[in-house]
């Protein structure tokens, strides 16, 4: 199908002399089917606007880029940088380093997986071989520990395979010699000034000063917090929008690094969209006040459980929580999630 930039192959079923066709991630050809019509205009894909925040209005211009250095920085598409992407890109960018994000999922570094890993820690391995396959310079590989929490009393940590991406990346990747990791260990729970050491030291080992390194780190911070202040009013907008709504409204919940890229969702927020519905995803809510469980000590589960807390009483607002197999926080979080839904359908 060439409709969009996907191209799905789309199979055609005869059966009893009707033609189905079947393959296509959205429902373009069950809406041909079954005639069934919506205004497009009132669909809403916030997932998209959100995207758009953190990878372009959030972003430097590359083509702004005072190049100070003569390497690149390789940045593997994967967990993290769906999150994060203003605070990495600013600061390799305030520094005069080019950075590459990887394009591709390739299969021979999936193939390097040596361990039983989630879906995403495999996107993790393929994202890394397309770093190596085009010969970049340097691979950032943050072992990103925690962020600020939103509750007083337990911190906001995230998941051990998250945790451990620098160290079993350099396990399957032997050839890449171990001076051309940049594997800051960032901790955000004990402030910013904290949080800007491990990107310091990297910096020197770039050549840098610690003038120049504080600099490109406070700049790029301020960046992040502008990020996630936008995300919050976009989703107080949604909010608005989906008690306005006509038809229902889905909120997909898991991690970024799932839930709202193509490389590992499966297309389902497109399969909403092309049905008539809008979508918004969970961490641009503005939930920061909900009362949850005690103990929740996972970043994004904090996240995740707010989120069910603030949508359980919206009555045209219905959940999805998208997750993977091998996911130990997920085999939690859907116990808690049920709870927190009681009677509320959710998917």
């Amino acid at each position: 199908c060439k409709a969009c930039d996907n191209f799905c192959p789309v199979r055609i079923l005869n059966v009893n002399g009707h033609k189905y066709m079947f393959g296509g991630r959205c429902n373009k050809y069950a809406n041909i089917r079954k005639k069934k019509v919506f205004n497009e205009a009132e669909v809403i894909d916030y997932v998209e606007k959100r995207n758009d925040i953190l990878f372009k209005e959030c972003a430097p211009d590359p083509a702004s880029l005072v190049k100070k250095k003569d390497c690149v920085v390789g940045i593997p598409r994967c967990f993290s940088i769906y999150t994060l992407w203003p605070l990495y890109s600013w600061f390799f960018h305030t520094l005069g380093i080019e950075t590459f994000v990887s394009q591709e999922i390739s299969h021979e570094g999936t193939a390097r997986v040596e361990s039983s890993y989630c879906f995403p820690a495999e996107i993790a391995h393929g994202a890394v071989q397309d770093i190596l396959n085009r010969n970049i310079d340097y691979v950032f590989l943050p072992h990103l520990r925690d962020m600020d929490s939103y509750e007083k009393t337990v911190q906001a940590n995230f998941c051990p395979i998250m945790q451990s991406l620098p160290y079993y990346i350099k396990q399957a990747f032997p050839e890449i010699p171990e001076d051309k990791y940049l594997a800051p260990v960032v901790s955000f729970r004990y402030g910013i000034k904290k949080a800007a050491e491990p990107f310091i030291a990297m910096a020197a080992e770039l050549g840098f000063s610690e003038a120049e390194a504080k600099n490109a780190f406070t700049l790029a911070h301020k960046k992040q917090m502008e990020c996630f202040a936008k995300f919050t009013e976009l989703g107080k907008e949604a909010i608005k929008e989906a008690r306005r709504a006509q038809r229902p409204v889905i909120a997909i919940l898991g991690r970024p690094y799932n839930s709202f890229t193509t490389d590992a969702n499966m297309g389902i927020p497109r399969k909403y969209t092309s049905r008539g519905y809008s979508i918004i995803p969970f961490d641009i809510l503005p939930f920061a006040d909900e009362v949850i469980y005690p103990n929740m000590y996972w970043y994004y589960g904090q996240q995740d459980m707010k989120a069910g807390t603030l949508l359980k009483n919206e009555d045209n607002i219905f959940v999805t929580f998208i997750s993977n197999f091998s996911c130990a926080p997920d085999s939690f979080m859907l116990h808690y999630l049920k709870w927190i839904m009681g009677t509320k359908p959710f998917l």
